[in-house]
């Protein structure tokens, strides 16, 4: 939340900055410069608000990221509208919705302030939009679904969902008890897809391999007599053993599932979902 309003304050000088160059370039006898400046005062205003709406909630929640074509905005189209899309275009800014599943479900007072929240997955929109979220509203974080193609996971991705999961865990486990995260290996009843129980141990080493550089990259800037960068990496330290990386040493519980999310093979992510509201 302070990083929100750090950016108020920034546009507001932004803004005021303008203004005043407007003016001094402009005659005074000129009617339009005051309507000019209504409206960029509005259209600035009503972004920021926006933007504050979405990122902000009172709710009980759970968060859906994951990488670019994963099918997660798919997965919070099904679970905020029952259905899917039509089309999907990337995510520019998150996605809010309440939770409405089968009839099954659908009368148990446990799913009824539910809120489900689909961030971008491009990492600077990331960095705008989830990262500030989850400082702020991390205790109604319920859980976490993170979305990988699994038929399309090579070592790029793979590096790529080990740096977003570093990033996540260094705020979870911050965190009594942590947050527990579902990560879901799509499309994995296609020809070219990876179990889920391959993409862990993928993903174990990735973390260790990038967590362990930054950890040296922290003790260079000690050593050089700068502010230390101890913050959120201490986190992880006992979930690393003898330089080896473990989900299952996490004070959050870090599952995996597997299915096609375009093949209604999506329902153990509810039941992952379900165990996390009543517990």
């Amino acid at each position: 939340m302070e990083a929100l309003k750090e950016e108020i304050k920034a546009e507001a000088y932004a803004i005021e900055s303008n203004v005043e160059t407007l003016v001094e370039t402009t005659p005074t006898s000129s009617l339009i410069l005051p309507i000019l400046v209504t409206l960029l005062l509005i259209l600035i205003g009503g972004f920021l608000m926006k933007r504050h709406s979405l990122i902000s909630s009172n709710k009980r929640s759970f968060v859906i990221c994951g990488l670019q074509g994963s099918g997660k905005t798919n997965l919070f189209h099904l679970l905020t509208k029952g259905k899917l899309p039509v089309l999907t275009v990337s995510t520019l800014e998150p996605g809010k919705g309440e939770l409405k599943l089968s009839e099954e479900y659908s009368n148990q007072k446990t799913f009824q302030d539910i809120e489900i929240l689909d961030f971008p997955a491009n990492p600077k929109l990331k960095t705008l939009y989830l990262t500030p979220h989850l400082h702020a509203n991390l205790n109604s974080v319920q859980g976490i679904i993170y979305i990988i193609d699994s038929s399309n996971f090579d070592t790029k991705s793979c590096h790529q969902a080990a740096e977003d999961l570093l990033e996540l865990m260094n705020i979870t486990e911050g965190k009594p008890n942590g947050v527990d995260i579902l990560v879901f290996a799509n499309k994995n009843d296609l020809f070219t897809s990876k179990k889920s129980s391959k993409i862990k141990e993928m993903l174990e080493a990735e973390v260790s391999k990038i967590y362990q550089l930054k950890l040296r990259g922290l003790s260079k800037v000690d050593l050089a007599g700068k502010d230390g960068g101890e913050e959120d990496n201490d986190n992880l330290d006992l979930a690393t053993k003898d330089g080896k990386f473990e989900f299952q040493q996490l004070e959050g519980n870090v599952d995996f599932a597997q299915g096609n999310i375009f093949k209604d093979k999506w329902s153990m992510i509810v039941d992952w979902m379900y165990e996390k509201i009543v517990n």
